[in-house]
C-alpha cells in the first residue's frame, strides 16, 4: 500500500540518518581527542621511555609481523593512556559523551520503529475488523426481492393490473418498507437510459417484512394511478400489448427499507408482459414476464 511505502521509506531515511550521524562521531571524536594539546603533550612525554622505543622503529608486516603486531599494540595502549591521562578529561568526557549521543540516537530509532510497527499493526487489526463486520453485515441484512406472478384484465375498457409478491430473503427484517408499483405501455424493447417512473407509493403503513414471510407480501401494480386512462384500454392498444412487437405492457416496482443496521436500501424491478401466447379466458392469463436489462438492482 502507499502509506506502508511511505512509512518504510521514512523509516530508512531516519536509520540512514543516525548511521551517517554515527559514523561521523566514530571518526571525528578520535581526530578531535589526538589533536588536543594535553593528548600531544602526553604522547611527548612518553616516547622517549623505554616501553614505547619500538614506535621509533619501521617495520613491515611482511618482513616482520610479529613485530609489526607488537608496534601497533604499544601505539594503541600509548594512544589510550593519553586519551584517559588526567590532563585529558575533558577530551574523555567528550568520547563518553559522543558515545552517549549514539546510543541515544540508536534507541530513538528503535523507538520509531517498534512505534511505527504499532501503528501498522493497528491499522491492520482495524481493517480486520472492519472487514468482520462488513461480512457479517452482508450475511444478516435484509435482502428484498420482487416477483410478478400474474396478469390480470387486459382487455378493452378495463385498467390492467400484475400482481407482485414481497419476500425476503435474507437473516433479518426489513423495516418501514414502503412499496410503489405501476404498469406502463411503452415501447419494446425499453429503450436505453429510460428513466424510472415516479410512481406514487400505495397509501399503506410503513411495515416489517420478516424474512421468510409465507404467504408472501402480495402488491398490485395497476395502470389506473400510471396512466391516464379515463376509460380504460382501447382496443387497439390491446392487440398492440398482446401482439408485444412495438408495444408491451411494463411493470416497476420500487421498494425502499431500513435493514437491522439502521442503512436505507431499495430494490428496483422491472419487467415486461409477454402475451404473445394470447389471452383467453377468464383472467389470471397464461402469460409469462420478461426481465428488462435495465432497472433491476438492489442496495
Amino acid at each position: 500500500m502507499p502509506e506502508d511505502r511511505v512509512r518504510r521509506w521514512r523509516n530508512f531515511r531516519r536509520s540512514l540518518w543516525v548511521w551517517a550521524f554515527s559514523i561521523f562521531l566514530l571518526v571525528a571524536i578520535p581526530f578531535l581527542v589526538t589533536s588536543t594539546y594535553a593528548f600531544n603533550q602526553c604522547v611527548r612525554e612518553h616516547k622517549n621511555d623505554k616501553t614505547y622505543e619500538q614506535l621509533k622503529q619501521r617495520v613491515s608486516f611482511i618482513d616482520e609481523p610479529t613485530l609489526f603486531v607488537s608496534r601497533v599494540s604499544v601505539r594503541a595502549r600509548l594512544t589510550l593512556s593519553c586519551a584517559v591521562d588526567e590532563k585529558n578529561s575533558g577530551t574523555l568526557l567528550a568520547i563518553l559523551t559522543g558515545l552517549l549521543v549514539i546510543f541515544t540516537a540508536r534507541l530513538w530509532v528503535s523507538t520509531s520503529r517498534l512505534w511505527s510497527a504499532a501503528v501498522e499493526h493497528a491499522g491492520h487489526a482495524e481493517r480486520a475488523i472492519k472487514v468482520t463486520e462488513d461480512t457479517a453485515e452482508r450475511q444478516l441484512r435484509a435482502y428484498v426481492w420482487v416477483k410478478a406472478t400474474e396478469l390480470h384484465d387486459l382487455q378493452p375498457g378495463a385498467f390492467p393490473w400484475v400482481k407482485v409478491e414481497i419476500r425476503n430473503a435474507g437473516q433479518t427484517p426489513a423495516y418501514d418498507m414502503l412499496v410503489s408499483a405501476g404498469c406502463l405501455a411503452m415501447s419494446y424493447p425499453l429503450p436505453q437510459n429510460t428513466p424510472f417512473p415516479t410512481i406514487r407509493h400505495a397509501r399503506a403503513t410503513r411495515m416489517v417484512l420478516h424474512p421468510g414471510t409465507d404467504p408472501p407480501f402480495e402488491a398490485i401494480a395497476g395502470t389506473r394511478p400510471a396512466m391516464n386512462l379515463p376509460n380504460g384500454l382501447l382496443l387497439q392498444q390491446v392487440q398492440a400489448l398482446i401482439q408485444g412487437r412495438q408495444m408491451r405492457l411494463f411493470v416497476f416496482v420500487l421498494v425502499t427499507y431500513r435493514d437491522a443496521f439502521n442503512k436505507q436500501r431499495e430494490t428496483r424491478f422491472c419487467v415486461s408482459v409477454d402475451a404473445t401466447a394470447g389471452i383467453a379466458g377468464v383472467s389470471p392469463y397464461p402469460i409469462t414476464f420478461e426481465h428488462c436489462d435495465q432497472h433491476n438492482s438492489a442496495t
